[in-house]
Order: structure tokens, then C-alpha cells, then sequence
């Protein structure tokens, strides 16, 4: 009997760190849809931590867990839109790159 329950518990612990391994900490859970001017649309999906270009978008809809910034120029430079998570809206310029928190 004692022989069972550690085996279970080793199995039990297998498949919990390889579900650890399926979801990295460092990625924000959801999407980011964006919209460009002639309504073309893009997402991100599950989108990793840090800088990130995208084609210019003049929406965006924050779908994840995590705070989002859209940024006017490359490289994550210029003044920042802030977008917490759920937030929908119409941005001031067109971002050109995005920074995903964790």
C-alpha cells in the first residue's frame, strides 16, 4: 500500500511539472487584437514579456492578464499608452510596438 501512494505521488508531481513547463511565468495569458487604419487585424497570442513590433494600429483590446504598453515609434520609444488588462480603445497615434509585463 505505502509503495502505491508514492508512486502516485511521483506521477502526480510528473505531470504537474510538466504542466509548469507548458505555461513559462514570463508570458502574459490571452491576446492583444489590434486594428490598423483600414481595419486590417492582428493578435498576439499568450505574448511574451518585453518589447515587441507590430504592423500600426490605431485600436487595440487588451485580452490578458497582464498591463500592456503601445508605443508610436520602435523599439518601445515615445510617448506610452497604457492599457490594463480588458482595457478597449482608440489610441492617440499609431503604435508601432508594444511591451508586454509579466
Amino acid at each position: 500500500m505505502r509503495r502505491l501512494a508514492t508512486t502516485a505521488t511521483v506521477a502526480a508531481l510528473a505531470v504537474g511539472s510538466s504542466l509548469a513547463v507548458a505555461a513559462p511565468a514570463s508570458a502574459a495569458q490571452g491576446w492583444v487584437q489590434l486594428w490598423s487604419h483600414n481595419d486590417d487585424v492582428a493578435a498576439l497570442v499568450n505574448p511574451a514579456e518585453g518589447c515587441h513590433p507590430i504592423h500600426p494600429a490605431e485600436r487595440a483590446y487588451n485580452n490578458t492578464d497582464s498591463l500592456v504598453v503601445l508605443f508610436p515609434l520602435a523599439d518601445c520609444q515615445g510617448a506610452p499608452v497604457h492599457m490594463p488588462p480588458g482595457d478597449v480603445r482608440w489610441l492617440p497615434f499609431a503604435a508601432t510596438s508594444i511591451y508586454v509585463t509579466s
